[in-house]
């Protein structure tokens, strides 16, 4: 298997976990960059959306069409 310049990642699951599979895939060095949603069930969760932020290289969006999410941006161009 090689690298893998984007991922795109829009699944429904808790940020903790989406948290867990973006370090995975991060640290297994196949992936460059990501764009992930972050989905927020109930109350918005800012613990995780700090942890998302101090990821090195993030940036955190609230784009027009997230209601209840946000837009990480994530990796060597981001």
């Amino acid at each position: 298997m090689g690298t893998v310049d984007w991922l795109f990642s829009d699944i429904v699951c808790y940020p903790a976990r989406l948290l867990r599979l973006i370090e995975k895939w991060r640290g297994s060095g196949l992936v460059k960059n990501f764009v992930c949603t972050i989905k927020f069930q109930g109350e918005t969760d800012h613990d995780a959306a700090r942890a998302f932020a101090a990821l090195p290289g993030a940036q955190l969006l609230h784009l027009h069409h997230n209601k209840h999410e946000l837009t990480l941006l994530l990796g060597s161009n981001a």
